[in-house]
């Protein structure tokens, strides 16, 4: 079990609920999985420095084998921290944890699968540092799965590929251009692709908090299991 506080996912990793991913209101990307707590932590080898993040797992306990009196259950989760310590391992807010063990503390063992999230979110991108012409820092969230890459275009032309800035965040220099158009382009973790494009109506730099929401993945790289 990770915690009962709601409150602990503003400072985890993936930056989901982080006051500046959040200032700009209207986080759909947090429906549903943050908003019904069915969320964990997990440990590096999941988290995969940050690839992890917004993964959604179906994990199973068959009632065999806890370190404390618990019984069958089942849930599908969404990775929103790291941390988790050790090896295929899941830290989870304690209304999921009671919904898969049964009770409230112990260590389960578990079997699990990576899935679809369901009814996931446009894919939305926020701007986390700004307004900087120089400078970018966004949160790019939604869809069904965790984010691989992801390309900035400024005025149609410039381009910049972007690095992970830590979890479910991407960053990059930029050249100074204001007043241009903005398109982000997203590769997924599957190999998919998603992109949003006219961002913020040509009045960049933006300030923290501004949003541009797009479609979903557009070609599709793997199927569930």
């Amino acid at each position: 079990m990770w915690t009962g506080d709601p409150n602990a996912i503003q400072s985890s990793s993936c930056e989901y609920a982080q006051p500046a991913s959040t200032s700009g209101g209207n986080p759909q990307w947090l429906v549903p999985y943050v908003h019904t707590k069915k969320y964990c932590a997990v440990s590096s080898d999941l988290f995969e420095n940050g690839a992890g993040c917004g993964k959604c797992f179906r994990i199973v306990y068959d009632g065999n084998g806890g370190t404390d009196s618990g019984q069958a259950g089942s849930e599908i989760i969404q990775v929103v921290d790291s941390g988790a310590g050790g090896q295929k391992h899941f830290d989870c807010f304690v209304d999921t944890f009671s919904t898969i063990t049964g009770t409230n503390t112990g260590v389960f063992p578990v079997s699990y699968e990576e899935v679809d999230c369901e009814n996931p979110s446009p894919l939305t991108v926020v701007v986390l540092d700004g307004p900087n012409a120089g400078y970018v820092k966004v949160l790019v969230a939604g869809s069904e799965t965790g984010v691989s890459a992801v390309t900035l275009t400024l005025d149609g032309t410039k381009q910049f590929n972007m690095y992970r800035g830590g979890g479910a965040t991407w960053a990059t220099s930029l050249d100074g251009s204001q007043g241009v158009s903005v398109r982000f382009d997203v590769t997924y973790t599957d190999g998919s692709t998603g992109s949003v494009d006219g961002c913020f109506g040509g009045s960049w730099p933006v300030a923290i908090g501004s949003q541009c929401s797009g479609s979903r993945r557009l070609l599709r790289g793997r199927s569930s299991s």
